[in-house]
């Protein structure tokens, strides 16, 4: 989620348009374009595939 957070942001500072659609979410006062991802639940049966795998932590430091 984080790496297209900042792919668009990046995008929008240079003024260069991007490929994702955007979806609009109420805020409660107002329409905002959002890009919305499928979330991932990290459970101890799948943090190797997600957390260790994708280098957000070392397997030695969460099975300690």
């Amino acid at each position: 989620m984080a790496g297209t957070a900042a792919e668009i942001a990046v995008k929008l500072a240079r003024g260069e348009e991007f490929e994702r659609t955007l979806e609009t979410t109420s805020n409660g006062e107002l329409l905002v374009p959002s890009v919305l991802e499928d979330g991932v639940v990290v459970t101890r049966d799948n943090l190797k595939l997600t957390v260790v795998s994708e280098g957000y932590q070392k397997e030695e430091d969460i099975f300690k």
